[in-house]
């Protein structure tokens, strides 16, 4: 009788082992989701910002650009008038 009540008790332990590993599973995977949710909000704040400094950049080179378009349109044309 005593082996009996023991296989029992580890059962019993096993059994409450085994809830704990799920709940603890469970638990684990909940906090990487968070975390990984967490990550894609940052990266994609990041993204947003670099994609708003390359606009910016691009703004600026193509303003400049013109700028000097037009200027060597400008010299372009008083040479040939001076020729």
């Amino acid at each position: 009788m005593a082996t009996t009540k023991a296989r029992e008790d580890i059962k019993n332990d096993l059994k409450t082992l085994k809830e704990d590993l799920k709940t603890g599973a469970r638990e684990e995977t909940q906090r990487l989701k968070e975390k990984a949710a967490e990550a894609e909000a940052r990266l994609r704040e990041q993204g947003d910002e670099l994609r708003d400094k390359a606009r910016g950049y691009y703004d600026d080179a193509r303003v400049r650009g013109r700028e000097y378009y037009d200027d060597a349109a400008e010299r372009f044309e008083e040479a040939q008038r001076y020729v």
